[in-house]
């Protein structure tokens, strides 16, 4: 399990189980007494690593939850969709504690009273800090209602629950929330599109630490290093965005490489069990992206590796000791451990993967390093949900630097890693629309007939890991739907295309005039 605090009196804990014997110290005598074999006894009960574990305030456990969480309805999903429902189901128990009921006693009365609880910012304190915040907004609303949603189903189904406290439009195996579960703010205030100069002015402002400047035009720019600034790992955390602006990777599987499974420029990689449904695509990135990363690797990478080993950083930890690499025609590349196992390097899961080490024998350094590619300062694995707090930051920092020149809200930018997916689909999409213009001679005041381009789309969805092109079309994609009407297309490049898409579409922002552009998507250095 991964340590946590004492709970306070009233608060439910959720912990996660991990591949050690790790325990949470002093939470319950049992739990003390089964330090060092932890791990065995998980392993019996079927439990596997990665599962939430939910512990009432009086140290129970219901065994119906652990079915659950153990079933194909909940470990079927995504890792981060598992842990984003995990902490709902912490959320949810909390709030019914409060009332003296359990979740299989919820009402629908219950569950109104928590949408208003989880919604309402009016009826709780300010948050100082961002743990301290208790209430979601509309969009984030949306997967509390699918967590829920889906642990009634499957409870509904074991027959622990006559009926689920969300209201359903309907009965039997269709059976959906209705429309007024939802928040009517659904609207996220995070951005989904960005032209290249928009994000590099982003990425310089909040990630690097540079001063918001306006220039000749009236644009919004990135002006100087800004003495004040006091980020840290600027380097990695810069090269980490670049890579999702540059290639649509999801933030688990940028986040969850291995430092051998980046690249060379021109050349693909993959990702594999850390994809969202494991599914394996190709993927690549744009030299400029590769070349910062690279940077990162050589530089920042290095001295936190030197750090660790300098500190015995890497003695305690529980490491998957690797030997070499390997491909094979069967498995593809693989991972040979020092006891002679195979270990498919697409197979491994995050937890794993965070665990795998070597012994470096080079003229840079000697010793035992991770193969975990983004390490923290202090030469350790930086799991992959630690990127969300690094966007906001900067986000906040941008805000902040709007706010001192006096700016609009609407100037303000609030990036995600899916921001950098989004953005990038979409630049891929217009170049590929371009190209099978100028192959086949479409005008851009031609009627828009999107079966022309169903090999762009298919292309895109291939990039994106969509099982569905309709997906990538009304979730990816909905700015090029105005192309052809607004003759944008016909742009001398891409990026300027995205700009003009700007001037019609608010959820596709650009700060600069099309004509300051350059004409590739990587990083400006």
């Amino acid at each position: 399990m991964t340590s946590t605090d004492v709970p306070a009196p009233g608060e439910w804990t959720l912990l996660f189980t991990t591949a050690d014997d790790e325990v949470p110290e002093h939470f319950h005598p049992v739990l003390d007494g089964w330090v060092g074999h932890l791990r065995e006894r998980e392993k019996g009960a079927g439990i596997r690593v990665g599962t939430p574990i939910l512990v009432a305030p009086d140290h129970r456990v219901d065994p119906r939850l652990v079915a659950f969480f153990n079933s194909l309805d909940f470990s079927g999903l995504a890792l981060t969709s598992r842990q984003t429902y995990a902490y709902e189901y912490k959320w949810w128990s909390e709030f019914l504690e409060r009332f003296h009921t359990t979740w299989d006693f919820a009402t629908e009365a219950d569950f109104a009273a928590y949408k208003v609880w989880r919604t309402d910012p009016t009826v709780h304190p300010p948050a100082q800090t961002r743990k301290d915040k208790r209430w979601v907004e509309g969009a984030t609303w949306v997967k509390c209602v699918a967590a829920l949603d889906r642990l009634y189903a499957w409870a509904e189904k074991k027959g622990y629950v006559e009926e689920s406290p969300i209201p359903r439009s309907q009965v039997g195996r269709t059976a959906a929330p209705t429309a007024a579960v939802y928040s009517k703010n659904v609207r996220s205030n995070r951005t989904k599109w960005v032209s290249a100069a928009t994000y590099r002015a982003w990425r310089d402002v909040g990630i690097r630490g540079y001063g918001l400047g306006v220039g000749g035009n009236g644009e919004l720019k990135a002006t100087t290093p800004d003495e004040r600034f006091r980020g840290r790992n600027v380097q990695r955390n810069a090269a980490f965005t670049d890579l999702l602006f540059s290639s649509a990777l999801r933030r688990q599987e940028g986040g969850s490489l291995l430092i051998d499974e980046v690249p060379e420029v021109g050349q693909e990689s993959f990702v594999g069990a850390a994809a969202k449904r494991g599914k394996v695509r190709p993927w690549q990135a744009e030299p400029a992206a590769l070349g910062n990363l690279a940077d990162y690797i050589n530089v920042t990478r290095r001295g936190a590796v030197r750090r660790a080993q300098k500190a015995g950083r890497y003695d305690s930890l529980n490491p998957i000791w690797i030997d070499h690499i390997a491909a094979r025609s069967r498995y593809g590349v693989v991972l040979v451990t020092t006891d002679g196992a195979e270990l498919s390097m697409k197979g491994l899961d995050i937890a794993s993967r965070m665990r795998l080490m070597r012994y470096t024998d080079t003229d840079v350094y000697k010793g035992p390093e991770p193969l975990w590619l983004w390490l923290s300062e202090d030469g350790l694995p930086m799991a992959p949900d630690g990127w969300g707090s690094i966007f906001q930051r900067a986000s906040k920092r941008f805000a902040q630097e709007c706010e001192r020149l006096g700016r609009d809200e609407r100037d303000v930018l609030f990036l995600s890693p899916h921001s950098l997916r989004y953005s990038y689909a979409l630049y891929v999409l217009v170049v590929l629309h371009q190209f099978m213009d100028r192959k086949y001679g479409y005008s851009p005041t031609d009627p828009y007939d999107e079966r022309r381009y169903s090999p762009a789309y298919d292309i895109v969805r291939d990039l994106l890991g969509h099982s569905s092109t309709q997906t990538t079309r009304n979730h990816y994609l909905q700015p090029v739907l105005g192309l052809r009407g607004k003759a944008i297309v016909g742009a001398r490049d891409a990026q300027a295309a995205i700009a003009a898409l700007s001037l019609t579409n608010p959820e596709v922002r650009h700060l600069a005039p099309a004509e300051m552009l350059p004409d590739t998507l990587g990083p400006n250095e």
